[in-house]
């Protein structure tokens, strides 16, 4: 590589870790999958949802204008998910959530922590029905072409789990159970 690419490269990655350099706290607890494991709940208001989360754009589009929910901002994904949620947050589904928060790992890993209400695991399923619901309006707004931010890429490592000794929730981008890594 000829010198002066290498500095431009080198110029181009300062650059990115420059704009990175925004200080988010640090979220130090383990995670569990549990959730998202086994066959999914028989719930007809969740069904809903998640058939018109997955159905068209059109479909996605008309369930989240019924939660209240528009296109959210950011230019990274953990900002315009942490927005989505925030929406999500402030209407109906206030009920068994709060503000979510963006938040790093011990190793720098950004995420989006979703606080819930004690409320959200008295649900007949230990809170399999409250992640259902966060999950279809992310797998919605992502349908309806609200979160360009989410590349396939992103989408298929995406995890929602459990964080252990709290009433919340981490999404983050890596393999599964990896967030204290």
């Amino acid at each position: 590589m000829l010198n002066t690419t290498r500095q431009f490269v080198k110029l181009l990655f300062e650059e990115e870790e420059k704009e990175e350099s925004t200080t988010y706290p640090v979220l130090s607890a383990g995670v569990s999958n549990k959730l998202s494991l086994g066959k999914p709940i028989q719930d007809a208001g969740l069904a809903n949802m998640r058939y018109r989360a997955n159905a068209s754009a059109t479909e996605a589009k008309e369930m989240l204008d019924d939660l209240g929910i528009s296109k959210p901002s950011g230019s990274k994904w953990y900002e315009a998910l942490d927005d989505l949620l925030e929406q999500a947050s402030s209407g109906e589904m206030s009920v068994f959530m709060t503000s979510p928060s963006i938040v790093k790992s011990k190793s720098g890993k950004p995420g989006v922590y979703i606080p819930l209400k004690s409320i959200w695991k008295d649900d007949d399923k230990g809170g399999k029905r409250s992640f259902g619901f966060i999950r279809a309006v992310i797998m919605g707004a992502r349908n309806a072409g609200y979160l360009s931010a989410l590349d396939s890429r992103i989408i298929k490592r995406l995890r929602i789990e459990q964080v252990l000794g709290q009433d919340g929730l981490v999404a983050y981008v890596g393999k599964s159970q990896s967030w204290g890594e």
